[in-house]
């Protein structure tokens, strides 16, 4: 029997099915299905085309066995990973040359409501901002008991000083994941408190949102590269040590201190000192990947943010048939171009 999950969007009225791709990618299908229920913000962003991005509060392990498939010749309704600690997808044309690991897909009697939900959240995501929280679960099963338990393990975790590192940054990631940490709204609303960093940049704060968006986005990017080298047993624990502080410790600093983002700061620098301590290399990949699931959160909360809505106003592509039109323009001023 074909296994399927459901991601609701209460506040929408919507909800749809996918039917997970075992035969192709069991590994990630067994760890998707393990961890359900949970609560997410799904970004539909339009970087590769028509898809939605769904993060996860997790890390799927690397290296699994997995089908690949070229995204820009996949039907509507196609699930991928989107790394290790979000999904993708679709619900119309994608373009871009990717090849991702199958995870399932949208029958076709829900792609007509995968299709109207994708409007409001471009809407959400590009313009008035407002999350719309998505309950992804196994089909045909109420999440209300176990997301009630999902929510006790995470008080508990929380509230345990003692815990292993893994289950401390777990917590923390299930205590921001679907409520936006003050850190990044004060970005959001130009609230720049943190630092004299935009005392000089003429009342505007853009160059901080995109140097802060590319520090997230390349620290996420290098975790990814650091988990799938410590995971492959090409590295020693000690490698892995001086990997993670060479690589993520100046970045981490750079963003506390320039952009104000203490979360990232406190728990790079506790998995830094736990490399130091005597633990086994197995015990480090674990806490590494809950840093993944942390740090992609933290990701995908300032992404959420962003103004992407003025790139259609202020930068965006010339086609074909405005570049006639301006060629059209510009013949009064410049008779020598008529020949191009």
């Amino acid at each position: 029997m074909v296994r399927s999950v459901r991601v609701e969007w209460p506040d929408l009225k919507t909800s749809i099915r996918i039917a997970l791709a075992d035969e192709d990618s069991p590994t990630f299908c067994d760890e998707l299905w393990k961890n359900l229920p949970f609560e997410t913000i799904v970004a539909a962003g339009l970087s590769m085309g028509e898809m939605l991005r769904i993060p996860l509060p997790f890390s799927m392990t690397p290296g699994q066995d997995q089908k690949l498939v070229p995204i820009a010749t996949q039907p509507p309704g196609t699930l991928v990973t989107l790394g290790l600690n979000s999904l993708m997808l679709t619900y119309g044309e994608v373009h871009e040359p990717y090849s991702l690991s199958l995870l399932g897909q949208v029958p076709a009697e829900c792609l007509h409501d995968l299709s109207n939900a994708a409007i409001k959240l471009r809407d959400a995501y590009f313009f008035n901002k407002r999350p719309h929280v998505a309950v992804v679960k196994r089909n045909n099963e109420s999440a209300t008991q176990e997301q009630k338990e999902t929510l006790s393990q995470s008080e508990q975790l929380t509230g345990s000083a003692s815990g292993c590192l893994t289950d401390i940054i777990t917590a923390e990631t299930r205590r921001i994941f679907v409520t936006c940490p003050d850190e990044i709204k004060r970005f959001h609303y130009g609230l720049m408190l943190h630092s004299e960093a935009g005392k000089s940049a003429m009342n505007q704060y853009f160059g901080h949102l995109v140097h802060t968006y590319c520090g997230y986005y390349i620290m996420n990017a290098d975790i990814t590269a650091i988990l799938n080298l410590a995971s492959s047993g090409s590295m020693s624990l000690r490698d892995l040590k001086k990997i993670f502080d060479a690589v993520l410790l100046p970045r981490s600093i750079f963003l506390g201190d320039y952009a104000g983002q203490k979360i990232q700061a406190k728990y790079t620098k506790l998995v830094s000192d736990s490399l130091d301590q005597e633990q086994s290399l197995g015990e480090s990949i674990n806490s590494l990947r809950a840093y993944l699931a942390l740090i992609g959160r933290l990701y995908w909360w300032f992404n959420w943010y962003f103004p992407w809505g003025i790139g259609p106003a202020m930068v965006h592509t010339i086609s074909r048939s405005d570049l006639h039109e301006m060629l059209r323009l510009a013949k009064p001023y410049a008779p020598a171009i008529e020949g191009v």
